[in-house]
């Protein structure tokens, strides 16, 4: 693990839509799973902010609480411009939600939940990001945003030791903070 799991901690998944097929999704699946049962004490939630269809593709243990934002439905292609202002159009609740939840660590899957996280003002100290695509997936202005943003959390996890080359030397000035 990337970091000790303590019973009596809160953990959260924020992801972006639980409901789809997909890598992200099958990875929250997978790890919030993994977490309540090697774990039987803990608590586990997953924030959704959209729900596309009924329920998740993947088996989620029922003591695992899914809490969507909205039921609106997260469509389009991965990275275009209508599912950016589906998340912008989010932020009330995103910020809604945080400013009346608090949990120890806070999963954040993929980096357009983490900006979410960020320009809605949640407090990033607690916040695992973890990367769903290569380091050159986003042009050079959201690389740049994204290692900015990433100065502020707690760890950041990543696809390949390639990048892990360009994350590792802005993260460690986090630790030095």
């Amino acid at each position: 693990m990337i970091f000790n799991i303590y019973p009596e901690n809160e953990y959260l998944f924020f992801h972006s839509d639980i409901t789809l097929k997909g890598g992200i999704e099958r990875v929250t699946s997978i790890l919030s799973n993994f977490i309540v049962t090697k774990y039987p004490n803990i608590s586990v939630e997953i924030v959704s902010q959209f729900k596309t269809n009924n329920k998740p593709i993947y088996c989620i243990n029922e003591k695992i609480k899914i809490i969507y934002l909205s039921n609106k439905r997260f469509g389009k292609r991965p990275g275009s411009f209508y599912r950016l202002l589906l998340l912008l159009k989010n932020s009330f609740l995103i910020s809604k939600h945080f400013k009346k939840n608090k949990y120890d660590f806070i999963i954040s899957q993929a980096f357009p939940n983490t900006c979410m996280l960020y320009l809605t003002r949640v407090n990033l100290e607690n916040v695992v990001a973890a990367e769903h695509v290569f380091y050159g997936y986003y042009n050079k202005y959201i690389q740049k945003l994204r290692l900015l943003i990433y100065r502020k959390v707690f760890s950041i996890v990543v696809l390949t030791n390639y990048d892990k080359k360009y994350i590792h030397p802005i993260f460690q000035q986090v630790k030095l903070k």
